[in-house]
């Protein structure tokens, strides 16, 4: 047997993981900003845990009324699998403190440059 050279496959998927970054964007905002901040961080969190490639991104209006949170997707190129699973886990965010806030955010992934 030969031995093969270089990196294991798990290697060269670590080092393009390294590589891929999330950024999130707010827009038409209404609401507190310390509720802002809380979902901005918690939406960044489950964008980050969702499987994402390079060019990904979603667009969600977020409405948030006496703790029921209601997210609306604006905009994506993710498939609906992926799409449900991210929808599944922002519902479960614990919104029961929040009183009112309504907001545009944009998720990408993008490689470091």
């Amino acid at each position: 047997m030969t031995k093969i050279k270089g990196e294991s496959n798990l290697e060269k998927v670590k080092k393009e993981l390294s590589k891929l970054t999330f950024t999130s964007r707010l827009s038409n905002i209404q609401g507190s900003n310390i509720d802002l901040k809380y979902i901005q961080n918690e939406f960044s969190k489950v964008w980050s845990l969702i499987n994402t490639n390079p060019g990904d991104f979603v667009i969600v209006q977020v409405n948030i009324y006496n703790g029921l949170i209601n997210v609306v997707v604006i905009r994506t190129n993710l498939d609906i699998i992926r799409v449900n699973k991210f929808l599944d886990h922002l519902k479960s965010i614990d919104t029961k403190n929040i009183k009112n806030l309504r907001v545009t955010i944009d998720f990408k992934s993008k490689l470091k440059d």
